[in-house]
Order: structure tokens, then C-alpha cells, then sequence
């Protein structure tokens, strides 16, 4: 039997296909490095809007139905969609000059803004804070808007209830795109 010889040509292609798994796996590892990245930080990201979930169920949560329980009993409030966008104004306005009615809005806002800023500067998930929170964000924001825009006017606080706003009317973002 005759042993076969390793030839010039076969010891090229051999080295190419060596050079060629070595370039593969690199990338590969390169792109599974991204991907356990980006993977870590989504997780820290939603473990951040969790950590505020908490917050919320704790007291914000009280606030938010104590506030939208005496907007639904407010006796005025019933004719609120019957009359006209200056009376709505003035009619949320008066709703809100009730410190038990205002107190509540208010933590409501602090906790929007404090989720905002964590959204912002990307330390939370946007997807998961607004499939928990949008839609009190929207609730909050429809009920209180004239009184959000009075105070904004009236105490020159423009920035007053910018994070209910922003989560208010944020739409979702691709995940992967927000890490870069």
C-alpha cells in the first residue's frame, strides 16, 4: 500500500482553511461578545423599570386610583364631555384646586418624571416601562392636562409633568437599536 504524500498544493489549502476557521470563529466570538452585551444590559435595563413597578405598587398606585375615584364621583364631572373645551379647562382647573384632588397628581408626576429620566438616560427598558405604565401615564395626563398646563403657565414651571407627557405619548423602539 502506498502512503499518500502531503503536496505543496494540498499544504496550501489546508493553511487557507485553517486561516478561514480562524477568521470564522473570531467573528463568531466577536458576535456572540455583542450579543451577551447587549443581553445584559436589556436585562439590567427591564430589572430597573421592575425596581420602579415597586415603587409604584407601593404608593403611586393608591394615588392614582384615589385620583381618578374622586374624578369619576365628582359630581361636576359628569357633564365634562357635554360641555366645551374652555369649560373642560375650567372645570379640571376647579376639579384640582381641592389639595386632596391636586395632592395625588402630583406624586403621580414626581414618579413619571423620576421613570422618565431613568428612560432618558437609558438605565430602564423603554418597551417594558410602557407596557407597565402608559396607560396610567395617559389616564393621569387626559384627566389632569388642563391643570398641567395651567401650573406650567401660571408658576412658570415649564418643565412640570414633562415625564407623565413624553411616557404619555413615547411610542416603543426597537430594542437591539437602542443600545448603540
Amino acid at each position: 500500500m502506498k502512503k499518500a504524500r502531503l503536496t505543496p498544493e494540498h499544504a496550501d489549502l489546508i493553511e487557507r482553511l485553517a486561516r478561514f476557521a480562524q477568521n470564522v470563529t473570531i467573528i463568531l466570538g466577536v458576535f456572540a461578545g455583542v450579543l451577551s452585551f447587549i443581553s445584559t444590559q436589556h436585562d439590567k435595563r427591564v430589572a430597573s423599570v421592575l425596581a420602579l413597578r415597586r415603587e409604584y405598587t407601593g404608593d403611586i398606585r393608591g394615588n392614582f386610583l384615589q385620583m381618578m375615584d374622586s374624578w369619576n364621583t365628582w359630581p361636576e364631572g359628569a357633564d365634562f364631555l357635554k360641555v366645551k373645551q374652555d369649560q373642560q379647562a375650567e372645570m379640571v382647573i376647579k376639579f384640582f384646586q381641592d389639595a386632596k384632588n391636586r395632592q395625588p397628581l402630583n406624586q403621580i408626576v414626581d414618579f413619571f418624571d423620576t421613570l422618565y429620566a431613568c428612560l432618558d438616560r437609558h438605565a430602564c427598558d423603554r418597551n417594558t416601562a410602557l407596557y407597565l405604565f402608559q396607560d396610567v401615564a395617559k389616564q393621569s395626563f387626559e384627566t389632569g392636562g388642563y391643570q398641567i398646563m395651567a401650573k406650567r403657565k401660571n408658576d412658570a414651571d415649564p418643565g412640570y409633568a414633562h415625564g407623565l407627557e413624553n411616557i404619555y405619548a413615547m411610542n416603543p423602539q426597537w430594542t437591539v437599536g437602542s443600545y448603540f
